[in-house]
């Protein structure tokens, strides 16, 4: 008898595993293709959030990308010339090099 219970346990095991391979395969398949399944909310919910967010995001991009375009129009329409938009940092002078003084203070 202990030797059925042993392959009813170890089928039960194998049941569950299989069970719970089935789900993370599903899981895979709905993240590769970029689908959010309850399933996949359910067992990732911070993922939701972060669609949430990402989708808010997008939004305050188009939505600053249309005042840019409706002030670059603006500015053509009067004449104003267009500014550089690269940071001061990509600029191509160097900074001036401080130098050290005698008394420990520096200078430029």
């Amino acid at each position: 008898m202990s030797a059925n219970k042993e392959l009813q346990q170890g089928y039960s095991d194998y049941s569950a595993a299989s069970d719970q391979a089935a789900l993370l395969n599903r899981l895979i398949t709905a993240m590769q293709k970029g689908e959010l399944t309850d399933e996949l909310l359910e067992h990732i919910p911070e993922l939701g959030d972060a669609k949430k967010l990402n989708d808010k995001l997008k939004y305050r991009k188009s939505i600053l990308e249309k005042s840019i375009a409706e002030q670059a129009a603006k500015n053509k329409k009067n004449g104003v010339k267009a500014t550089s938009t690269s940071s001061p940092s990509s600029s191509t002078s160097a900074p001036a090099e401080k130098k050290a003084k005698k008394d420990g203070k520096t200078c430029v």
